[in-house]
């Protein structure tokens, strides 16, 4: 058994409290997209940007410009990417 150390900073890991503060974190992630062509679903940890355009242009003019805010969103708040569990479905 461990002995027990005052945490001074962040949640104990593993406790349903790490897992619900990082849902708040997170909620504002989709109102970054309002009035874009790109629709948000997110599930705990998962998120998915779908797109739907009327041309190839239109699609990858989207895409590009959905994929910078979600760059200035996780710049703005400290968070990182791991590109490694990112995949486009075309």
């Amino acid at each position: 058994m461990s002995s027990i150390v005052p945490i001074t900073i962040g949640v104990p890991q593993g406790s349903i409290l790490g897992t619900l503060m990082f849902v708040i974190y997170i909620n504002s992630f989709p109102s970054e997209f309002n009035n874009s062509q790109c629709k948000i679903h997110m599930y705990a940890d998962d998120t998915i940007l779908l797109f739907r355009g009327r041309s190839v242009n239109e699609l990858q003019n989207d895409m590009q410009s959905g994929l910078q805010r979600a760059e200035e969103w996780f710049t703005k708040h400290k968070l990182t990417l791991d590109l490694k569990k990112i995949s486009l479905c075309y």
